[in-house]
């Protein structure tokens, strides 16, 4: 697939948690920069950004330092997504949140399935089921 075919196939998926949002999106980027199709060891990945507002009512402003491409490709499952849109959220209410931020950009499929994180990925796939694979801007408790 070309570099406009991801584009067109992943959508944008955001989560919020009271005054912040993570957003899950694929930009071309790639293991080595921008994705290059014609490298068989390269594969689309996707980007987190983190959100604050002030309340309900205010625009949503980025986080400085708060926006990563991480290991994950676009291929990772929905849920596996509001999964690590959890710890990153957890991340965003830190005083100083850049660092677990940095360290989250790490986060690859592999890392759901390891012990205790059974239990939480499993629920989020139930979630997943239950809205029936849309991305409705999910609230997170």
């Amino acid at each position: 697939m070309d570099l406009m075919t991801y584009s067109l196939m992943w959508q944008e998926l955001e989560f919020i948690r009271g005054k912040y949002k993570v957003v899950w999106e694929y930009i071309g980027e790639g293991n080595d920069g921008d994705y290059d199709p014609t490298d068989v060891t390269d594969e689309p990945l996707l980007r987190f950004s983190c959100f604050k507002r002030a309340d309900e009512l205010a625009q949503w402003e980025e986080i400085p330092c708060s926006s990563y491409c991480t290991r994950c490709p676009v291929s990772t499952p929905k849920a596996i997504l509001k999964l690590f849109a959890r710890s990153i959220l957890d991340a965003c209410e830190q005083p100083s949140p850049k660092r677990r931020l940095e360290e989250l950009s790490w986060l690859c499929e592999d890392d759901a399935k390891k012990p205790g994180l059974e239990y939480e990925l499993r629920t989020c796939y139930e979630n997943e089921k239950h809205n029936d694979g849309k991305n409705t801007g999910a609230r997170m408790a």
